[in-house]
This record gives structure tokens, C-alpha cells and sequence, in this order.
């Protein structure tokens, strides 16, 4: 439940906050997305997607997979 609320959560910040707004296409994904539909896509591009996939996907599966090897089996 945590993990659907706040990628939308991001965006909104991005929307609002003109502090955040400079950080978002390095963390949003959805940001990071759009940019990759252009016909051509610089090298920085694929970094912020990296990084984005990476704050989105890896950081949950590594949290998830440690807390699966720490619990008791029963």
C-alpha cells in the first residue's frame, strides 16, 4: 500500500514545490519516462532513469527481500 502512494505523491511535489521540482527527473519515474519517448535519448537521460528505477524498484525489492530472510519460519 505504501510503495502505490507515493510515486503519485511525487509527482504532486514536482507539481507544487519548485525545490523538489529540480530533483524530480532524477527520482519520479514518471518524469523520467516521458523524456524517453523523444526520438532521440541523451546519455543523461538513461542516468536519471537508472537512478529513478533504481530509488522505485531496487531500494523496495532489497527492503522486501530482507525482510523476507529475517523472519521466523514457523
Amino acid at each position: 500500500m505504501f510503495m502505490l502512494v507515493l510515486p503519485p505523491l511525487s509527482s504532486m511535489l514536482a507539481a507544487v514545490f519548485d525545490g523538489y521540482a529540480a530533483v524530480a527527473p532524477w527520482v519520479d519515474l514518471s518524469t523520467t519516462m516521458t523524456v524517453l519517448t523523444a526520438p532521440t535519448v541523451a546519455g543523461e537521460q538513461w542516468a536519471r532513469l537508472g537512478v529513478a528505477t533504481l530509488v522505485w524498484v531496487g531500494l523496495p525489492l532489497a527492503l522486501g527481500m530482507r525482510r523476507l530472510l529475517r523472519i521466523e519460519i514457523r
